[in-house]
């Protein structure tokens, strides 16, 4: 939680939500959007072009700075010539424009008469085009939480992105399986609030799209942007947070990060200094570090490449400056030069250090003719990338006098935020040529405004009546990947909804938190675990240990879980037998507490059934057999 009062530092933030749609197909392929095994590969370097304004975009032309060749992992269903680029985009679905402007009359936002076609520059490989597809579908609209109302700005519809596989110095490496799968964007209009209660209107947001039915659910299928700004810096965009959870500890490290950052600003200009004192050209001082076998750079040296020094004007101390725990300038541009593909950098305010020695600091300070007040960096790698991060490390140093400068930024696990790239601007966008505009007729807008969904609570409160839920359960049911399965079998088994509901969500968020990747659970493992629960097969005492195994990868499926387990469930007939079995051989228990002799005799036949019996069976059939016992004693 920030320390600081939304009012008292200016700050603004915004939501832009992504979220998938639940069509047949991709946005404009006939393919479907699954995971699948990839059979081919492809590789593209991608540059940026002139947008029709004659410019190039800032942040297209960082993202080619990093010389990245893109491999592309095909596969022969989800993917056709369309994702590859080999084929112009198909007619679009109109399944995809339907849901979005379902989605929007449900926000009161104004669908456009007409849906234009734009291209947005996207040089990061994630698109194979280039480009992605995107398309404004209604503007204006609120979102209401229950304790406020937030503005819309517009609802666009576009083409998901491709999944990134891994990445490495220079090579980056995605699946085509969800390139072009529809997704919806809504984007709020910028508030004056707290961290927690953006957390909270995106909990709303997601639940109206939820309740429409027509969205996908699960990890990856809705992303968060943020865009946070205070008094003194400009806009700052934290792009694809997955997990809603991290929505408040972001924004609160944001505030903190960019309050450092405006601070860092008074101090450069209360020292006198300027942009204009940080244009020297970086200097060659692989020379000072060759006998040094003890420090990093050594290794740098030894694999044939440079040491590049620059010098930063009476910037002693503030490298190292930390205003607020853990947010330091150093790390600001350490980020940029891990950008550029190099692994970091050192400097004046940290070493001696890392194996750099005095008399090399001094060295250093030498031959930059440094005073007392000055600072340096040292930097390592190839000389074509040490020049351009150098460059960019340094326009890093001259934006510092921006106080915060407008940037794209990406979540980290821990609710931090790291560098990606520059904030793009109005140059990336261009029409598309290969499809003509759509019609939106007001016909088609009277039939879309039936379809709107009831509200979500009123979906709520039917699930608590209709499956006998508590309000905390029927939520966590609702708003899981697994509300249509929880359906099925509840009204397909006899076995309880509150149990499957449970067993979905909080059995299966436990599992997750235990590290085991819950992502594998398919529809059909779910339906073969109830399915044998509600033939008798198997207890509930045991779905967690079935569960353990077939995440674990120990089996492949509950058939396999149960064999391995040795857990089928005892037949009536068996059961009684062992119940009839402890109450013999437990008669003195019984003559001395009579029914009360209950608890300790339920916890032996559940010992020896060893999760191969329902417990309310056990239950019933013990409390029957003890009755007979001590009324035959009468």
């Amino acid at each position: 939680m920030s320390i600081f009062k939304p009012e008292e530092i200016g700050l603004k933030v915004g939501l832009e939500i992504h979220q998938q749609l639940n069509t047949p197909t991709k946005l404009f392929c006939r393919c479907k959007k699954f995971e699948e095994a990839f059979t081919n590969t492809m590789y593209r370097t991608l540059r940026p072009t002139q947008s029709e304004l004659g410019k190039v975009d800032q942040a297209a032309r960082f993202e080619f700075e990093k010389d990245l060749t893109i491999k592309y992992e095909v596969g022969k269903d989800s993917t056709c010539l369309v994702e590859a680029d080999d084929d112009p985009p198909h007619p679009i679905s109109m399944a995809a424009v339907k849901t979005s402007l379902i989605i929007a009359l449900a926000l009161n936002s104004n669908p456009v008469d007409e849906i234009h076609i734009m291209r947005k520059i996207v040089i990061d490989g994630s698109n194979t085009t280039g480009f992605q597809r995107t398309l404004i579908i209604s503007t204006g609209g609120e979102l209401n939480t229950g304790s406020r109302s937030v503005p819309i700005q517009a609802i666009f519809l576009e083409e998901d992105a491709a999944r990134l596989l891994g990445e490495s110095e220079n090579k980056r490496n995605y699946g085509l399986d969800r390139l072009g799968v529809p997704l919806i964007e809504v984007a709020l209009a910028p508030v004056t609030t707290t961290s927690k209660e953006i957390q909270e209107i995106a909990y709303a947001l997601g639940r109206l799209m939820r309740s429409t039915r027509l969205v996908s659910r699960g990890l990856g299928t809705i992303r968060q942007d943020i865009n946070v700004s205070i008094l003194g810096g400009e806009v700052v965009e934290v792009k694809g947070v997955q997990k809603l959870d991290l929505l408040e500890k972001i924004i609160s490290f944001e505030i903190l990060r960019q309050k450092s950052l405006v601070h860092l600003k008074d101090m450069l200009e209360n020292r006198g200094l300027k942009p204009k004192d940080f244009q020297d050209e970086p200097i060659d001082v692989s020379s000072l570090f060759q006998k040094n076998n003890k420090t990093i750079l050594n290794k740098t040296l030894k694999k044939g490449m440079k040491i590049y020094a620059i010098r930063l004007k009476k910037f002693s101390g503030i490298l190292s400056f930390e205003e607020f725990p853990g947010i330091r300038f150093g790390r600001e541009l350490a980020d940029v030069a891990r950008f550029h593909g190099l692994g970091g950098i050192l400097h004046s305010d940290e070493i001696p250090g890392y194996g750099v020695t005095h008399i090399e600091v001094e060295k250093v300070r030498h031959k930059l003719h440094l005073n007392e007040s000055d600072g340096f960096l040292l930097i390592s790698g190839d000389t074509w990338r040490l020049k351009k991060a150098s460059e960019a490390v340094q326009r890093r140093v001259q934006s510092a006098f921006r106080g915060v400068p407008a940037e794209t930024r990406g979540p980290t696990p821990d609710g931090k935020t790291r560098f990606i790239r520059p904030r793009p601007g109005a140059a990336r966008m261009y029409p598309e040529t290969d499809i003509p505009p759509i019609a939106i007729s007001t016909k088609l807008v009277k039939e879309l405004r039936r379809k709107i969904p009831r509200p979500w609570d009123d979906q709520i409160s039917e699930y608590i009546s209709k499956y006998s839920l508590s309000r905390k359960l029927a939520i966590q049911v609702y708003d899981s990947p697994f509300i249509e399965i929880f359906e099925e079998l509840s009204n397909t088994t006899r076995v309880s909804p509150s149990l499957i509901a449970v067993t979905l969500t909080e059995t299966v968020v436990n599992l997750s938190r235990a590290g085991l990747d819950t992502t594998i659970l398919t529809v059909d493992i779910i339906k073969s675990l109830f399915i044998a629960l509600d033939k008798g097969i198997i207890s509930k005492e045991v779905i967690t240990q079935i569960l353990e195994l077939i995440l674990k990868g120990d089996v492949k499926n509950v058939k396999g879980a149960v064999e391995k387990l040795g857990f089928t469930a005892l037949t009536d007939e068996t059961l009684l037998a062992l119940v009839k079995k402890i109450i013999n051989e437990n008669k003195v228990l019984i003559d001395e507490k009579g029914a009360a002799a209950f608890s300790n005799l339920m916890g032996k036949v559940m010992y020896d059934a060893r999760g191969r019996a329902d417990g309310q069976i056990v239950s019933d059939a013990l409390k029957s057999e003890l009755n007979k016992k001590i009324s035959a004693k009468k």
